[in-house]
This record gives structure tokens, sequence and C-alpha cells, in this order.
């Protein structure tokens, strides 16, 4: 019979997988919680970032200069004409004011020492015209012996070819003529260079206006001074009634 005591032999304790597997569930949870938080917070500070960046973009300093003084204040002249008012006793016009030139005083003269019925009648044979000598002689005796005309010479104040100047000349309308077409036919000048071409016509004044030469060029590049004036001023004369 044997007495001795039993031997007892360490036992390896085994993990408890039980508990391992309720935590399981729990950790990987809280890690996937925490690993969709960091990126939410990425895509915020993404977006923030780019929101800075656009806003920086549209802002109009970034994209429009700024304009200085000079360039934000434009002179009115530039986008409407500053007009003069210039009158006489005989006509008006407004004078554009990029128009160099300068009238002179009115010089007078009698009618009767320029302008004389033969002339007016050779210079109507000359445009194939016939309205004979006994017209124009009506015309010269509507005026008395001392009625006054007036010459206005505008000339062009800056370097321009010759001529330089256009030459107005106004005398009384004693006859009456109020149809402008028949005074231009009647008093018409077909040789060039003429002074005395038929233009306006009012109740109380008739105008004539010199020729601008034959239209050549000098070539010195000039710009033709009389030209110049008279397609600038022929639409903006007025003659007066008054």
């Amino acid at each position: 019979m044997d007495l001795s005591a039993p031997s007892h032999q360490p036992q390896t304790e085994k993990p408890n997988l039980a508990l391992i597997n309720k935590l399981f569930p729990i950790i990987f949870i809280s890690l996937t919680v925490l690993f969709v938080s960091i990126l939410v917070y990425q895509q915020q500070q993404i977006k923030l970032l780019s929101s800075k960046l656009e806003l920086v973009s549209t802002t109009p300093h970034s994209t429009t200069p700024i304009l200085s003084v000079t360039q934000a204040v434009l002179p009115t002249s530039t986008s409407s004409p500053v007009i003069s008012p210039t009158v006489s006793r005989e006509f008006t016009f407004t004078k554009p004011h990029n128009l160099p030139i300068h009238i002179s005083a009115a010089q007078s003269f009698k009618v009767l020492d320029r302008f004389k019925a033969d002339e007016l009648y050779q210079n109507n044979l000359e445009c194939g015209l016939s309205n004979g000598l006994d017209y124009f002689q009506k015309f010269v005796n509507s005026f008395s012996e001392n009625e006054q005309g007036h010459v206005y010479e505008i000339s062009y104040t800056e370097p321009s070819q010759e001529p330089k100047s256009w030459v107005l000349t106004i005398i009384p309308n004693q006859i009456g003529y109020t149809d402008i077409a028949e005074f231009r036919q009647n008093f018409n000048i077909c040789a060039v260079g003429g002074t005395t071409y038929p233009f306006l016509l009012s109740k109380k004044y008739l105008m004539f206006v010199s020729a601008c030469g034959s239209g050549a060029d000098d070539m010195s590049g000039l710009p033709h001074g009389c030209d110049i004036i008279s397609k600038t001023l022929s639409d903006l004369i007025k003659l007066n009634d008054f």
C-alpha cells in the first residue's frame, strides 16, 4: 500500500476567450470611430483652406488694377467736345475746342464795288446758265450806293498748306431771296479759285464763301488748313435774321 501523497502537476492558465470576444467589437468600433473622426477633420480643414484661397483669388484688388488719379479722372473733353460760341452781327456758329482758328474783325466794303452785273452774268454763262444781264442788273440795283457788306477771314493758326484761310463775304438780302437752291444756282462760279461762291441765306443776309484752292497737295505733309475749316464749320454756321 503506497501511503505517499499524490503529486499535483501545475496547470497552465488559458486565456479567457469569452472576455476577448466581448472586448474585440468594442475596440474595433472605437478605432473605427477614431479613424473616421480624423478623416472628417482633415476634410473640413481642406475645405476651409480651399474657401480661403477662393476668396483671395476673387477679391477685386487681385484681378483689377487700381487706377491712379490721372487714369480714373478723365477730362470731359475726351468724351464730349467742348464748344465755345462765336457770334458776329450777321452770323453765329459754335467752334469745336480743338479747331485752331482765328476770326478776323469784320472788314467793310461797298456792295456795288464788289458785285457787278456784268461779272455775275459772265459767271452765270460759264456755268451753262443764262438768266440774262437784266436779271443781275436788277439784283445790283437793289443796293443803295453806300450799302455795306462785310468780309470775315477765318485763319488756321497752326502750320498748314496754303490757303490757310476761309473767307466769308456777307451782304444784305435786299432782293429778298428765300430759295437757297435758286440762290446757289444763279450766283454759282464754275471757275476754280473763286472768292464768292453762294453759300447761305436768311431773310436779312446773303453769305458767299471762298474756295480752298485747287485741292493740290504740296507734299509737305502739313494739313490743308482751309479745307479743315470749311468742312468743320459748313454745317455749324447760321446766318442771323436780326
